[in-house]
Parts: structure tokens; sequence; C-alpha cells
């Protein structure tokens, strides 16, 4: 079991539920630095513990054991569609992947350069190119 990918589900479930680290602590007997720890998979989370957590986010222990969630990733925590990542790489040529644990954005070009981005800088990059783009379509229509 990778505890990395179970404690980047579980803080993606816990924010989809507006929980708190020391909420969902409280809810299922841990301490704010237990969840801590879990979320960033530093400890191993014990079967029982497993169940606890399930039942306090509303998934099931699978949900929390797999990654299935990759492709809602970015819509339960941040609010990106699938489809507005798709657009990023389309128009940048970069892969943009989010570090649910730290809100950075870091883009990926196909020759592996890298660009890190906080959450903030990318709506700002992207307000720019869709006011580009709507800049572009007005001048066209006043052909």
């Amino acid at each position: 079991m990778n505890y990395k990918d179970v404690g980047q589900n579980i803080f993606i479930y816990r924010k989809h539920n507006n929980l708190t680290q020391r909420a969902l602590g409280k809810l299922i007997g841990k301490s704010e630095a237990t969840i801590r720890k879990y979320e960033k998979g530093e400890v191993e989370i014990p079967n029982s513990v497993l169940e606890l957590l399930s039942n306090a986010l509303d998934v099931n222990i699978s949900q929390l054991l797999s990654w299935d969630v990759e492709t809602s990733i970015n819509e339960v925590v941040y609010g990106y569609p699938e489809y507005k990542m798709n657009w990023i790489k389309e128009c940048t040529g970069y892969k943009p992947l989010i570090d649910p644990t730290t809100e950075i954005i870091t883009m990926i070009g196909n020759k592996g350069q890298k660009i890190t981005l906080s959450e903030e800088k990318l709506e700002m990059t992207l307000k720019d190119i869709e006011s580009f783009i709507s800049f572009k379509f007005y001048e066209l229509e006043k052909m």
C-alpha cells in the first residue's frame, strides 16, 4: 500500500467534506498532528483507522486505498475541471500537476522542463489567456 497516495485521498475527501484536520481528527478520535501525518503518508494507517476515516469522509475504504480519484482531484479540491486542465495542456504544451498537500501546481513540458506556480498565479495566467482569446475573437468579429 502506498501511504502517500492514501494520504492524498484522505486530503481530497476531507476538503470535499469541508473538514479541517482538527475536525476530522475529532470525528475519528485522533489528533490534528496524526491526521497531518496520514495525509503526508508519513505513517502506516491501521485498518481500523481506515474504516473510521471512510465512515467520517462518507466514502468506502477502496476509495481511500486507490488512486481512482485522480481524474476528479482538480474538481473536488481546486475547482479545476478536467477539460480545463486539458485546455491548459493544449494551449501551453505543459501538463499541469497539482500537489494537494502543498497546493502548488507544476507544469511539465514535453522535454521534462518544469514550471512551478501557486494556484493563485495559475488562475491569473488563465484569466490573461482567456482575456487575450476573447479580445482576438472580438477583433475578428469587427472585420
